[in-house]
């Protein structure tokens, strides 16, 4: 992926530029997380990016989403 220059991350952006580089950065950052191929690395991933720790209401579906995405890839 193309890194954006120095310029376009200093500009000034509209409320709704934000939101689709923050948009961005989260499909960016789930990419990543459906590339871990060890359970504990992606448990330490999701919450460290996410918050998502056992016991949070999302836990459980991440857990099952990732598990899903692994059987895929075999």
């Amino acid at each position: 992926m193309k890194k954006p220059s120095a310029f376009n991350e200093a500009k000034p952006r509209t409320p709704r530029g934000e939101a689709r580089l923050r948009k961005l950065q989260e499909m960016r950052d789930i990419e990543k997380l459906s590339d871990i191929r060890d359970e504990e690395e992606y448990k330490l991933s999701l919450a460290e990016l996410y918050r998502i720790v056992p016991g949070h209401p999302r836990y459980e579906k991440a857990m099952a989403i990732w598990r899903e995405l692994q059987r895929e890839k075999l």
